[in-house]
């Protein structure tokens, strides 16, 4: 008969080779259904949140519990809104946004506080890192510019010959 061992969290007791084995060689507290998935639910979302969080507060200079706590920045927060964003698109470049890896919290004006609430938009990392290098006035032209790309493309593939710049009226 093999060894058994009692979970800590449920309380069930179960054979040694129902609970996982710790890297230093001991088996873990808690058995296998009761240890927590890396992979599962919003954990790698949550784990994004608090990254972003530690950037955001090493740039200011404050300790990362003083940061959250001034700005509003809840990682649970954090994570059901890129949850949301994830089907979404980019605020800026309007793509498709699906994996949660190309999601970033962008601080929208970097002279104002970074409130979460009134100053943090989540958007693609392209945008963010593009956002990052320019100056608020040539993000907003690109963004016209991008605007009115958009447009002249839709039109494009309305009617491709009329509307070419070699062919307009």
């Amino acid at each position: 008969m093999e060894a058994t061992k009692t979970c800590i969290k449920c309380g069930g007791t179960w054979p040694i080779s129902f609970f996982y084995i710790h890297r230093k060689g001991k088996k873990r507290a808690r058995c296998i259904g009761c240890e927590p998935k890396r992979t599962e639910g919003n954990y790698l979302l949550i784990r994004k949140a608090h990254n972003s969080i530690t950037r955001h507060a090493r740039s200011i200079g404050l300790a990362k519990a003083n940061f959250a706590e001034q700005f509003g920045w809840n990682p649970y927060r954090m994570a059901e809104d890129l949850a949301h964003a994830i089907t979404g698109r980019c605020p800026y470049c309007l793509e498709p946004v699906i994996d949660p890896h190309r999601l970033t919290f962008d601080v929208i004006d970097p002279k104002k506080p970074p409130n979460y609430s009134a100053n943090v938009r989540i958007c693609c990392a392209t945008c963010n890192t593009t956002k990052n290098s320019m100056d608020p006035e040539a993000w907003g032209e690109r963004l016209r510019l991008l605007a009115e790309y958009r447009e002249w493309i839709d039109k494009v593939r309305d009617n491709p010959l009329k509307n070419l710049p070699l062919f307009r009226e």
